[in-house]
């Protein structure tokens, strides 16, 4: 039973709540909460009846930028950013900059106009404690400008040595790819020659485009290097640049592993490229045109040995320059998928051909010559090498004869569900070689990322200088460095989940800030949690930048 006492110390009287209870048959004192003197207890209980109910209820972003913000400190990012760009004596470092567009990019992808807005409606101010009005985009511009290529590239190396240090990824196996941006920097904007137009992935050839090279671990995609190149390079000519670079970089990634494997795609195929990887310590496991090696292709599906879903003929071939263990996969349900879209296609040129015939010998379309024109614009690359037609005149009267052109189709068919793999590791088994290659999937999951407009988003880059380009690509790599590894320490610490579901857990976790009437600052907590979020906010240490410690 609580009850209230009072104390007398010296000349004054200070309270107590207690609570008592029989102990061995006699009351004593088992709990004792402190009120302080009378004018203390006084002004609780005159306030206290204000506390009940807040005037105002803000909420602000906290969870998923709490967790980034703790990697990047474990990183030691802000640090590393400072170290290779000039310092301030005063005001914001060019770091934090760094950091808070990173931040962004990973939650809610804004302008750098816009920047300034979204930092306000988070917890971040309570944290950097710098002015929003320090957040205008002349600001971002000129510490922008502090980073060229160079630092950029050193920047990227200190961070690779951290991760190797503070998180120990995994650096067996390495995936390298490359894609591209399209970007709206006019035509006759001189000052950028990274942008120029090339085979855009998102079909805007109208636009040009800058090609972004990145290296990632096959442990959850962290990327180790990227590369920013012309949109007119080819990827093949790029890939002794990035050889060179791995040169570099070995002695860091051997003292974690002992043999690291590069994968890559067959576009950097090239005798120069591979003979190239040869003169390194990396092994490799790529894949070959197979348009290249048909005498592959005429082997007997009855040669194949079963190896799951798949069907795996494995063999030894001198490719570019040297003794290679080849696998070629065969997947029945790739195969039945291409030979659908086969005969869709094959039917819908079809289609056009029928609709021209029904209107053959009516008003122009008696002219042979015309026909062919229409014929020539109607068909698609595809239908032109699919089929075969025949135009002729019988009884003075024009007739299409529409075959398939069987010979193309088989040569196709032949190819379908097949995917021919290459490496200079002869001593693994055929699954181990598919499993390593199959792991190249996860580089092209990072490639939606920074195309997503969701997180990260690469695109649209309202820059028009290479540099500024440049700096912005880092800042996307940075952020998506951020997501992965956020990804990584849930599976490891928690359990499998994908970075959706954490993104969407972690955001209901909000800084709750209540308004009470006659007080200058509001009362801070953190939202209620449930069992997931609970768990998440331990492992990932949000409460280091909790208002107060909570359990």
């Amino acid at each position: 039973m609580a009850s209230l006492i009072k104390k007398k110390k010296g000349k004054k009287l200070y309270y107590y709540v207690v609570e008592s209870k029989r102990v061995n048959g006699k009351p004593r004192i088992v709990n004792q909460t402190y009120l302080g003197p009378v004018e203390r207890v006084v002004r609780i209980l005159s306030e206290y009846p204000k506390r009940v109910k807040p005037k105002e209820i803000e909420h602000l972003n906290f969870g998923l930028l709490a967790a980034l913000l703790s990697l990047a400190k474990k990183i030691g990012l802000v640090d590393i950013i400072n170290k290779h760009t000039s310092k301030r004596s005063q005001g914001i470092s060019t770091g934090d900059y760094i950091l808070l567009i990173a931040l962004n990019r990973c939650i809610d992808p804004k302008s750098k106009r816009s920047l300034c807005t979204w930092y306000k409606k988070s917890f971040l101010p309570r944290i950097f404690g710098f002015p929003s009005s320090l957040l205008d985009s002349q600001n971002f511009w000129d510490h922008m400008d502090k980073l060229d290529r160079s630092r950029i590239e050193a920047i990227e190396l200190d961070v690779c040595y951290s991760l190797i240090k503070n998180f120990g990824i995994h650096l067996e196996t390495l995936i390298y790819d490359t894609t591209n941006f399209f970007t709206y920097i006019a035509e006759n904007n001189e000052k950028s020659k990274l942008a120029q137009h090339g085979k855009n992935k998102a079909k805007r050839g109208d636009l040009r485009q800058v090609n972004l090279a990145l290296l990632v671990t096959r442990d959850f995609g962290i990327p180790l290097l990227h590369l920013l190149y012309e949109g007119k390079t080819h990827d093949a000519k790029l890939f002794p640049d990035v050889t060179e670079e791995l040169i570099r970089r070995y002695n860091i990634f051997a003292k974690e592993c002992r043999r690291i494997t590069l994968i890559f795609d067959k576009g950097n195929n090239s005798r120069e490229n591979i003979q190239g990887i040869d003169k390194t310590n990396y092994s490799f496991v790529g894949s070959l045109k197979p348009s290249h090696h048909k005498d592959l292709l005429g082997i007997s599906l009855e040669r194949y040995e079963d190896l799951g879903d798949l069907k795996v003929y494995r063999t030894k071939k001198e490719v570019f320059g040297r003794k290679r263990t080849i696998l070629i996969t065969f997947n029945p349900k790739l195969y039945e998928k291409q030979f659908f879209h086969l005969r869709k296609v094959i039917q819908k040129e079809k289609l056009k051909l029928y609709e021209l015939k029904s209107k053959l010998n009516k008003g122009k379309w008696r002219s042979e010559e015309k026909v062919r024109e229409k014929i020539d614009k109607t068909l698609s690359k595809e239908g032109k090498r699919l089929l075969t037609i025949t135009i002729g005149k019988k009884e003075g009267k024009l007739f299409l004869s529409i075959r398939r052109n069987q010979k193309e189709i088989y040569q196709r068919t032949k190819r379908f569900g097949k995917n021919i793999i290459f490496t200079d590791n002869h001593t693994w088994s055929s699954e181990e070689i598919i499993r390593v290659y199959h792991g190249k999937n996860i580089i092209e999951d990072n490639f939606k990322k920074m195309k997503s407009h969701s997180t990260v988003s690469f695109i649209p880059m309202w820059h028009w200088t290479d540099q500024k380009v440049r700096v912005h690509a880092f800042c996307c790599v940075i952020s998506l460095l951020l997501l992965n590894l956020l990804q990584r320490e849930v599976t490891k610490k928690y359990q499998k989940m994908s970075l959706g579901k954490i993104i969407e857990e972690l955001s209901d976790i909000k800084e709750i800030l209540l308004f009470y009437p006659d007080t200058m600052k509001p009362e801070r907590k953190i939202s209620k949690r449930n069992d997931t979020q609970q768990r998440l906010y331990q492992i990932l240490n949000l409460n280091e930048f909790a208002p107060e410690r909570i359990g």
